[in-house]
């Protein structure tokens, strides 16, 4: 790679809103290449001139922006481009790689996307066959890609020749059980290299630390109560007085509205920095003489508010420090997570953020 220039120019390619399957943009609500191309400095190595086409136009450069917007009622579609040589003057036969960046930002539709690359003719065999999030792993650390179209190791890819194009089709079909809206991009960046420089078989891409892309984030639900044990029969310095714990339920906090007159408590709700009062059961409003200073917690939206995922607490009792935590149960939608491990507790505090289960769960 010594002598060469790297610049991007993203390219947007819209996938969505053409509804039918292989249907392809830029005949749709979306066009390739169209109103979303940011101008950048054109990609050069040495004397060759490598370029990408879509939808009618030439751009050059070595970076293509692919976006998925999916709306409403799409279920499948496709869109082509290529990547050439131009055939100019001392322009040289090259080897042809790409690498992808994740779909970002990481959410579920990276999963529910099934998706087919392929050499874009009427009997190219598929270059790869799975999920989108699938696919930019595969492409990862780089790929040859071959003007025959077919899928070939690095060495017996063949030589792309100047005026040559190497057409691709990326098709993509929508999960049944996936509802809802989305949308995501990613950069699909390709390099051409000399093959009177080369023997085809060096990759041109630095190795990624990570040849995996972040999943979705945990979809948790509200929290809806706390429920706390304790060991009893501890002494002052906070151990044990025989070595074994009494693990004994000691109270509960019910995220709810007006809950025994607590401020700071909603539906699925509760503040950091506030402390609260453990009572039996929310519905008599009984002490138990056991607090709980909330430390940290974790949140999503929900409609213009925040809803509580999650919550870190220091139990209190009489004011002090309180006996330490044996078990917690975060009660969430139609389950609570149980908490009983000694890892998920630092004597008379959580050792972190406990959330209620996922929604999946």
């Amino acid at each position: 790679m010594d002598g060469y220039e790297l610049s991007r120019r993203e390219i947007l390619a819209g996938l969505g809103g053409a509804g039918g399957a292989g249907a392809l943009l830029g005949t749709g609500t979306v066009a390739l290449l169209e109103d979303e191309v940011t101008t950048r400095q054109l990609f050069r190595t040495g004397s060759l001139d490598l370029v990408v086409d879509g939808n009618g136009e030439t751009i050059d450069g070595a970076v293509a922006r692919v976006g998925i917007s999916l709306r409403p009622g799409a279920t499948a579609g496709s869109t082509t481009f290529a990547v050439r040589l131009r055939d100019d003057d001392g322009n040289n036969p090259a080897y042809v790689w790409v690498r992808s960046s994740c779909p970002e930002p990481p959410t579920e539709l990276a999963d529910a996307l099934q998706v087919r690359l392929a050499h874009d003719r009427d009997d190219g065999a598929a270059l790869f066959a799975g999920t989108l999030r699938e696919l930019a792993e595969w492409l990862l650390g780089g790929r040859p890609l071959s003007p025959s179209g077919e899928r070939r190791p690095p060495g017996e890819q063949g030589c792309l020749s100047p005026g040559e194009a190497l057409p691709l089709r990326l098709e993509w079909t929508l999960d049944e059980e996936y509802a809802g809206s989305g949308s995501l991009g990613f950069d699909l960046e390709f390099h051409a290299r000399q093959c009177r420089a080369s023997d085809g078989t060096t990759n041109p891409f630095p190795t990624p630390e990570v040849l995996a892309c972040e999943g979705p984030p945990p979809d948790y639900h509200g929290v809806s109560y706390v429920e706390i044990w304790a060991c009893e029969g501890d002494g002052e310095d906070g151990e044990e007085d025989d070595g074994d714990c009494d693990c004994t339920r000691i109270g509960k906090l019910e995220l709810e509205d007006d809950y025994c007159g607590e401020a700071g408590v909603g539906k699925s709700f509760v503040e950091p920095g506030r402390t609260y009062t453990l009572y039996d059961d929310g519905e008599d409003c009984t002490p138990t003489g056991y607090r709980v200073a909330v430390t940290e917690t974790s949140t999503k939206a929900d409609g213009d508010a925040d809803e509580t995922t999650g919550l870190a607490f220091e139990l209190l009792e009489d004011g002090a420090t309180g006996p330490d935590l044996c078990r917690v149960d975060v009660k969430g939608g139609p389950t609570a997570a149980t908490y009983d491990d000694p890892s998920h507790f630092d004597g008379n505090a959580t050792a972190g953020v406990l959330t209620a289960p996922e929604r999946d769960q």
